[in-house]
């Protein structure tokens, strides 16, 4: 296979997303509730109010050219006319109406791909260096384990369900250009013995308390990847913090646990899975060279061919064939553009494209005699390909222009850095390579903490106005064993910045060095400070107020309107919204009287009662249910005291709701906010009311509980059994009634990794019961 399979669930996952949808639009679920279904299905907001983005998974940025025109098709039916390469090699479509989002996911899935894991708290997009499989100096083509390991992830629950995002990297060779040294967990190819496998990074990551990985293995064969992955997977499921989403990226468990007991923990769950024979993979046909193209050999339409063939072709290791990057825009492509040019790749077979972290497009699999062809449909195209080799080492996010977190707008910044370079092509075009990674905010989706030169946004004021600012850091890079962060030397206003990119390009090109790592290393940050003080003055809004507006940008600057981030999305935002909400009410309905404090002592008993159901994974449409589910899961089972029943009945009493029962609701209130602090981190339930404190008496086996699950769907039916698990004692017997399909095929294998023992599971008719003993 050439690129990842859906798996069997996705028309599932389709229609459960289409229903949350067409909830949403008539008002059944709210938007909390909503986020948490769409963002781990790759759709998000937009920062202009009912606009979305819907992020393909790519793996590996393998994509074919008929996958592409489909693609670009979709984005020009329901989108902006323009595709977004990301620096995780998605592929985005902006500006959809939420309705649109269903037809572009079934769009998507016809063609084999989906935005599923497209974001959220989930396994995303795995990333792998964008030359594998071509590169002459790779010792083994990783493409077929990236894409094997794909497959398996994505049929797993679990992978959709964890604490935050979980981000997997494959780099073929020691330099790292898929960047494994910055991930949660990093793969960098290597023989020994005559085994192909990996070094094995794990626990690093940028934004809030950026991270380099720790070394966790210095060889692991292929077929010990899906292990370990999975072994550090469920390590994060089980401990990874749930309460607290600016802490809960693997690298704060990793500093929590430290690194004996992480090791310890992490092989400990890593003996729960087997081994996965990955080499099996390698006995596929994977010859995708097309030697047979229905194209007559052109000649280059201009003379510029030899300076773009320095510039952008490289050979490959497959003799007479050669790899092509298309530096793109800001990673911008147009619709039409991309159409014209999947038609014409289709001459030379599926494998012809790839995306890169760098937001830029390299073509593969061209014979030699064919460049000429390539170079005239790309001279056709609206891409950087006439500029230096520079402009495709710069790399910026969409900050303010779309993300709700962004502050600055480095589109704008870098469109002018482009400009600049174009007035000076024949002073920049020998220029050796420079990494310039541009963040809108801190929380470096441009990557600026691993940029040669680093950017990232910021809000400073001036005589009492605002004005956009980047920060400047210095020296940052990537190579196995020898990553590092870059420096911040200083900042700089949004205004001078694509200057002041300028001047230091100049010096570096007049230095005549090779790279900028040798100009770093010649003449020091030092050098780079000096040339930045010409830079730090930012004038009075009465003298010059274009320093108070962003670059493309029409309105005074400001940070009014930066909202929530929406990629740690689940439903767990809901219980806290709920929580914020229940603090306030509590301090509101002391200044209000009459029908207004009535109505909203039931809202606070409403959100109360759901607010536990959803720690519990249930949810209900009517107030008769809310009651039902509270009465089964928290007053019988004793973690909330009886003598609240008539408090949660008021949410279909109305007529007993009255002023004089305040004091009576405000302590229930407080019950269900000090039961969700006594939970730990991972959401685990660690007390009760009732909780039984004999534990160390084992019965004989014989079933303590039982449960019926037929007809709940995954991944509802596990949470609900671990919350029944966690009520019961070591060694207690749970049976529980599944359907047969994903609840059989998942469900059993979650509860084993919990720790917890599968004692029988036999069908019954088109059911299964499954006896699970407590860990």
């Amino acid at each position: 296979m050439l690129t990842y399979t859906l798996p069997y669930t996705i028309y599932e996952d389709l229609a459960k997303y289409e229903k949350a949808v067409d909830d949403f639009l008539k008002g059944r679920i709210e938007p909390e509730k909503f986020k948490g279904i769409r963002v781990p299905f790759g759709i998000y907001e937009q920062r202009k109010s009912g606009t979305y983005m819907v992020r393909i998974r790519l793996s590996g940025g393998i994509i074919t050219p008929k996958q592409l025109y489909v693609i670009a098709e979709l984005a020009d039916k329901y989108g902006s006319e323009k595709l977004h390469v990301t620096t995780r090699q998605d592929i985005q479509i902006h500006d959809v109406v939420i309705e649109n989002t269903v037809y572009i996911s079934k769009g998507l899935i016809e063609c084999g791909l989906s935005s599923k894991g497209g974001g959220g708290n989930t396994v995303r997009n795995i990333v792998m260096s964008v030359d594998a499989g071509i590169n002459p100096l790779e010792p083994y083509d990783i493409t077929p384990v990236v894409v094997g390991l794909t497959n398996d992830l994505l049929k797993e629950d679990d992978s959709f369900n964890l604490p935050r995002k979980f981000k997997i990297t494959f780099s073929n060779t020691y330099e790292d250009s898929a960047c494994a040294t910055i991930s949660d967990v990093g793969f960098i190819a290597r023989i020994k013995e005559g085994k192909k496998g990996f070094k094995v990074y794990v626990g690093g990551g940028l934004g809030r308390k950026s991270r380099i990985a720790e070394l966790l293995y210095d060889f692991i064969t292929i077929n010990e990847v899906y292990q370990v992955v999975n072994g550090v997977k469920l390590l994060f499921y089980k401990y990874g913090n749930r309460k607290n989403r600016h802490s809960a990226r693997l690298r704060f468990l990793y500093n929590k646990l430290g690194r004996e007991e992480f090791i310890k923990l992490f092989e400990r769950e890593k003996e729960k899975f087997e081994l996965k024979d990955y080499e099996a993979l390698y006995k596929e046909e994977r010859n995708f060279l097309n030697d047979i193209i229905n194209l007559k050999p052109e000649e280059p339409i201009d003379e510029g061919f030899g300076e773009w063939k320095r510039n952008y072709v490289k050979e490959q290791k497959q003799k007479g064939f050669y790899t092509i990057e298309i530096p793109l825009k800001n990673g911008d492509i147009s619709t039409e553009d991309a159409k014209k040019l999947a038609k014409f790749l289709e001459n030379f077979g599926e494998d012809v494209i790839r995306f890169s972290i760098n937001q830029n497009i390299h073509l593969r699999n061209i014979k030699g005699e064919y460049l000429p062809n390539v170079y005239n449909i790309i001279k056709q195209l609206d891409t950087n390909s006439d500029n230096p080799r520079i402009i495709s080492d710069i790399i910026a996010c969409k900050g303010a222009d779309t993300c709700q977190l962004g502050i600055c707008k480095p589109r704008g910044a870098v469109s002018k850095i482009y400009e600049l370079i174009s007035e000076n092509i024949e002073l920049f075009s020998a220029l050796g390579r420079i990494q310039i990674n541009i963040s809108g905010c801190p929380n470096s989706c441009g990557k600026h903490l691993i940029g040669n030169l680093g950017f990232f946004g910021k809000a400073k004021r001036n005589d009492g106005y605002l004005y956009p600012a980047y920060n400047v850091l210095v020296g940052g890079k990537v190579e196995d064993g020898g990553t590092k962060f870059g420096e911040k030397i200083g900042e700089i206003s949004a205004k001078k910045m694509p200057y002041f990119v300028i001047e230091v390009l100049k010096d570096f090109a007049e230095s005549g060095l090779a790279s900028f790592q040798d100009y770093l290393n010649k003449f020091g940050e030092s050098r780079i400070r000096e040339i930045l003080k010409d830079f730090e003055y930012v004038p009075s809004f009465e003298e010059d107020n274009s320093f108070y507006y962003d670059w493309n940008s029409d309105e005074l600057f400001n940070v009014n309107d930066i909202g929530p981030g929406e990629c740690s999305a689940s439903m767990f935002d809901l219980v806290e919204l709920y929580l914020e909400q229940l603090v306030k009410y509590k301090k509101k309905v002391k200044e209000i009287n009459g029908k207004d404090k009535l109505d909203l002592l039931n809202e606070m008993i409403f959100k109360s009662v759901k607010m536990l159901l959803l720690l519990k994974g249930y949810d209900a449409e009517s107030n008769e249910q809310l009651i039902k589910l509270f009465d089964e899961h928290y007053f019988k089972t004793g973690l909330v005291s009886t003598k609240y029943e008539n408090i949660v009945r008021l949410l279909i009493d109305n007529q007993s709701l009255t002023t004089e029962r305040e004091d009576e609701i405000l302590e229930f209130v407080d019950t269900v906010k000090r039961f969700y602090d006594e939970l730990d981190e991972s959401l685990n339930i660690v007390t009760g009311i009732d909780e039984p404190k004999e534990k160390d008496k084992v019965s004989e086996p014989e079933i303590k509980v039982f449960k019926d699950y037929r007809g709940v769907s995954c991944p509802l039916n596990f949470v609900r059994i671990k919350v029944d698990l966690a009520g019961m004692k070591s060694g207690d017997l749970l049976e529980v009634y599944l359907d047969d399909g994903d609840p059989i095929d998942n469900v059993p294998r979650s509860v084993a990794m919990e720790g917890h023992e599968i004692i029988e599971q036999k069908r019954i008719d088109n059911y299964w019961s499954v006896v699970i003993r407590k860990k």
